[in-house]
């Protein structure tokens, strides 16, 4: 079973900061970034989309060091203290 968490956390993104070939409308200035987190076995095979190059597992801490973004950091320090406190989940589908 995978047991996803929903960590209820919206953070804004300027279009500015997002790379590729994404079209929004021109009165679009942010897009919203939602956080969640997935339970897995570090022995799943994980598939990437065009959109990223590579990944790793690592602990939160180095995971921390690692992100670029302070949305993604917030989300992790969200998702350790959900896991913590015994948070509820859900099977994805």
């Amino acid at each position: 079973m995978t047991r996803l968490i929903d960590l209820e956390s919206v953070a804004m993104v300027p279009i500015l900061d997002v790379v590729g070939c994404y079209r929004w409308g021109d009165d679009v200035l942010e897009i919203p970034e939602y956080a969640f987190c997935v339970d897995v076995d570090t022995s799943v095979v994980v598939r990437l989309s065009e959109e990223h190059a590579e990944y790793r597992w690592c602990s939160a801490r180095e995971a921390l060091d690692l992100l670029e973004w302070d949305s993604n950091r917030k989300a992790l320090c969200v998702a350790e203290a959900r896991m913590a406190a015994g948070a509820p989940v859900g099977e994805l589908s």
